[in-house]
């Protein structure tokens, strides 16, 4: 049985290591490879009932769309719920100049009725800002190598479909922005990688990071 840490190697063959109902929450990019379907039976097998699954696809894989339609579709097919698909725009910046946005797609799936049902937003959704300057308190390996989805919008999930000791798993997890974040927003964490570079930036950066308060608020509707 895989316990909390950062993981290399096949996605699939990691997985079936897992306990069955063992994992909360999953938030991930649509994996690389054409074995989805077993991935996806996988990712059944082993969310707890009334969990959450959140397949989160990024504009810039646009040309990639049926793709990533195709993915959505088997989530469906295999047995997970389809509960909500919301938006995020993140402003990036570099040397203090906002040269692009990225818009995010997270389409939220349950495994049976989910279990967190609270009628909640996020003050801070969109328009949030990423930099890639360094200032003092930046992990800066992360800058050396920076793969993974917007923080915000993976604490605003996180603390949106998620309660404190939750395990969330971070499928394709390249250098632990959702690891990072589940720590310190005092949830457990597993992330799995094909790349041994990202697994160790991501297990380093994690060494640094300890539970803290969690820095976005939720109001009610």
């Amino acid at each position: 049985m895989m316990e909390t840490g950062i993981y290399c190697g096949d996605y699939f063959e990691l997985m079936r290591d897992m306990k069955d109902g063992s994992i909360d929450l999953t938030i991930m990019p649509p994996p690389n490879g054409t074995e989805f379907r077993l991935i996806a039976r996988e990712l059944l097998r082993i969310t707890a009932n009334g969990g959450i699954v959140i397949l989160v696809i990024s504009d810039d894989a646009a040309i990639q769309v049926d793709v990533s339609i195709r993915k959505v579709s088997i989530l469906k097919e295999i047995g997970f719920d389809l509960l909500n698909t919301v938006s995020h725009t993140t402003s990036v910046t570099q040397h203090h100049l906002t040269y692009t946005e990225v818009s995010h797609s997270a389409f939220i799936f349950s495994k049976g009725e989910p279990r967190i049902s609270r009628n909640k937003k996020l003050k801070q959704w969109k328009g949030d800002v990423e930099t890639f300057d360094t200032p003092e308190d930046e992990d800066e390996v992360a800058t050396e190598c920076r793969v993974g989805l917007p923080e915000k919008l993976v604490e605003a999930l996180i603390l949106t479909w998620s309660n404190p000791y939750d395990l969330i798993f971070a499928l394709e997890c390249g250098t632990g922005n959702v690891c990072k974040v589940a720590k310190i927003n005092n949830r457990r964490y597993l992330g799995i990688d094909t790349s041994e570079e990202h697994c160790s930036i991501a297990r380093a950066i994690l060494e640094t990071r300890g539970p803290q308060q969690a820095s976005l608020s939720l109001q009610e509707d």
